[in-house]
């Protein structure tokens, strides 16, 4: 029997969504790194580095 393993059920999702924002604020492309970072802080409230990223990436924008 297999099983598979849903990387989602271990919080990973809001720290790819979170790790993906910061790329497209390096890179300045802030109106693609905003909805990442919005979607990272809907699905885990408390992740700080999304919450500066996305105040960084709204002054840009």
């Amino acid at each position: 029997m297999s099983h598979v393993v849903n990387l989602c059920d271990w919080g990973s999702e809001p720290r790819s969504a979170c790790l993906l924002g910061r790329l497209y604020v390096q890179k300045r492309q802030n109106e693609k790194a905003v909805p990442h970072l919005q979607q990272a802080l809907r699905l885990q409230p408390d992740l700080t580095e999304a919450r500066g990223l996305l105040g960084t990436a709204y002054v840009r924008f």
